[in-house]
């Protein structure tokens, strides 16, 4: 077995994190091993540092788990920006107060908002006026929970008092959802991280259960510049005035580790909308050949900073770089009671799956 060095350990607080992070745990330890031969154990309700610190290299799921890391002295080993920057960037509502977008450029417009702790009636009224159909989300919330749909006519009847600390935005439609993954170290972002996901807005339509949907895929450094026809010029000017706003943001901010940036598009305007400054759900994003542009290109030179020693992939071949198109695929929920029965998976400090010792072995 490798020394704890060479060891990953993923960090989340079952008690506070919203349910669905520790399947991304387990999928994320699952995709680690069986992929990179990287021993990884998941520290569900961390207490103590005794066996988290010895690890090469440490994965808070959220900010809250970044929190923990920080106040035990282990932030050297998850290549975090402070805390309380974290905060900032996941509170939607302190988001936009940020000196950085206060900019009159590097920085795309957010969309509309309306916060329910300091509304004024008048814009309210233009938002109706404006708009027909509104989305109403909790500014805490994780993994796209605690949202409403409504129209005009419904969100008259709403009292709003009874939804502090929500945010109020139109509901753009149709649009798209552009999901930005990237790593960055002391403001500067890793341009070979650097990718986006373009989502439909019927994606979210369709349950999150075995789930299999084609999504468009771009990377930054991965377009030809010698010979771009006119659609791929117009997804090359989109991606770099989304790597323009993330870029001024980073570096304004002076921003470490893996980060989600979360954009919309609405007839030809990109707008921005959040940042999720944590671990993505784009893990599930996959190539026909199985391999997963999060992993590869973020997560894996993320833990190699934080210090992991070991892990490799020498047979590693790639074809989403030809294939622009990946699969966002969850059905391996499906199949998680089954891995867990014949040991393939395990949740704990002293996890190391069967999959990981068939690898080394």
């Amino acid at each position: 077995m490798s020394s704890s060095m060479n060891r990953v350990a993923v960090v989340f607080n079952k008690h506070i994190s919203h349910p669905r992070y520790e399947g991304l745990a387990v999928h994320l330890q699952m995709l680690l091993q069986s992929r990179h031969r990287v021993p990884t154990d998941i520290f569900c309700f961390p207490t103590c540092t005794d066996e988290i610190k010895d690890h090469g290299a440490i994965i808070p799921m959220t900010v809250h788990d970044a929190e923990f890391l920080e106040h035990n002295g282990l932030a050297h080993k998850a290549l975090l920006s402070p805390v309380e920057v974290l905060k900032q960037l996941d509170d939607k509502e302190a988001l936009p107060g940020l000196p950085v977008f206060q900019k009159h450029t590097g920085v795309l417009p957010f969309v509309p908002t309306l916060q329910t702790d300091s509304l004024d009636e008048d814009k309210l009224e233009e938002f109706l006026q404006t708009y027909d159909r509104f989305i109403l989300k909790k500014n805490t919330a994780d993994v796209s929970t605690d949202q409403f749909k409504m129209t005009a006519e419904e969100l008259r009847r709403v009292d709003l008092k009874k939804y502090p600390a929500y945010s109020l935005q139109p509901f753009l439609s149709p649009h798209f959802n552009i999901s930005c993954n990237f790593l960055a170290k002391e403001g500067v972002i890793d341009l070979q991280t650097f990718h986006v996901y373009e989502i439909p807005e019927d994606f979210y339509k369709q349950s999150q259960k075995n789930l299999q949907y084609e999504l468009q895929y771009s990377a930054l450094m991965e377009f030809d510049f010698c010979d771009l026809s006119p659609t791929e010029f117009f997804q090359f000017t989109k991606i770099t005035s989304i790597f323009s706003h993330c870029a001024t943001v980073s570096q304004s901010l002076n921003l470490s580790g893996m980060f989600n940036f979360e954009f919309l598009l609405h007839k030809g305007e990109l707008f921005f909308l959040e940042v999720n400054p944590r671990y993505s759900g784009n893990i599930f994003c996959r190539d026909k050949s199985g391999n997963h542009p999060f992993l590869e290109k973020v997560i894996m030179p993320y833990i190699r900073k934080c210090g992991l020693k070991g892990g490799s992939r020498p047979d590693m071949e790639y074809d989403f770089f030809s294939d622009s198109k990946v699969l966002y695929d969850t059905t391996w929920f499906e199949r998680k009671e089954e891995l867990k029965a014949n040991n393939v998976i395990a949740v704990g400090a002293d996890s190391f799956s069967q999959l990981s010792q068939e690898a080394t072995a």
